[in-house]
């Protein structure tokens, strides 16, 4: 009955302090792939041939509002990096502001967050393809179909698909032309877009980490 109780109130401090607008982080297990350290003949890791640890939680942040240089748009905020940098450096920028590079998860979000990169400029995104399709990093990421490729889906080959040009970029073009999304070299220095999202929360972690607080707590 106290097991019960405790896991009560600690659900409830969970629903309060996301009414206050504080994210825990995005875990690993929502995600498809993570990067290491590589260079241009590698990529991001797939999460199960990955022996990778799990990154911890990146958080709390407050995100009530945006703060200066980021864009609001529903529940996420979002930075058009303006500093050129291969896809890993991208990716771990993002990550040491609370973010990762941008997933879209619906056509909207896609159609307005895309614009903000700067125009006639390509920017990084959270998309690799492995030899077996284009794959976003997190697991709610929209159908990629619906991106705006530079050549029909079906053919990656003409997006610029090769075995070291895997990481998907973004280009925007000036004045309403045509952009489009295609593959890059990893290693290429380019911008990139990073996005802090509230709704990759895993609660049963966050419950765990807090009942070892508790314990820890207890042992004091």
């Amino acid at each position: 009955m106290q097991t019960k109780y405790s896991e009560a109130r600690l659900f409830l401090f969970f629903v309060v302090q996301l009414s206050f607008g504080v994210w825990f982080g995005i875990c690993q297990e929502l995600e498809n792939w993570v990067t290491a350290d590589f260079d241009a003949t590698d990529g991001p890791i797939l999460i199960e041939n990955s022996n990778t640890t799990s990154r911890p939680l990146l958080g709390p942040l407050p995100i009530s509002c945006c703060e200066n240089g980021w864009i609001r748009f529903e529940n996420s905020c979002y930075l058009a990096v303006r500093q050129r940098m291969n896809f890993d450096a991208a990716e771990h920028y993002c990550y040491s502001r609370s973010a990762t590079l941008f997933v879209a998860d619906s056509v909207k979000e896609w159609d307005t967050i895309r614009t903000i990169s700067p125009n006639g400029f390509i920017s990084w995104l959270g998309l690799a393809n492995f030899g077996q399709g284009a794959l976003w990093q997190t697991k709610n990421g929209m159908d990629i179909s619906y991106l705006n490729w530079a050549a029909p889906t079906g053919n990656e080959y003409a997006n610029g698909w090769t075995q070291y040009a895997i990481c998907g970029g973004h280009f925007n073009a000036i004045d309403g032309g045509h952009s489009y999304v295609r593959y890059y070299v990893c290693s290429t220095p380019l911008f990139a877009i990073c996005e802090r999202n509230i709704t990759h929360i895993n609660l049963q972690l966050y419950l765990s980490e807090q009942k070892k607080i508790q314990r820890n707590n207890k042992n004091l």
